[in-house]
């Protein structure tokens, strides 16, 4: 395994746990903040998912 594909699982990983947490905020508190930080996170991946390949 390359050093690209193990960043890419970790960043995966990552990013599914934080979209679970701010899905779980989003339900528990049933504020926007928690949306928005969701957006934020997955804008985020996108950029860094376009920016290695």
């Amino acid at each position: 395994m390359n050093f690209g594909k193990i960043a890419w699982i970790s960043v995966l990983t990552a990013w599914v746990l934080a979209t679970l947490y701010g899905a779980l905020l989003a339900t528990s508190a049933g504020n926007a903040e928690s949306q928005d930080f969701g957006q934020l996170l997955t804008s985020f991946v996108k950029k860094i998912s376009t920016t290695e390949n």
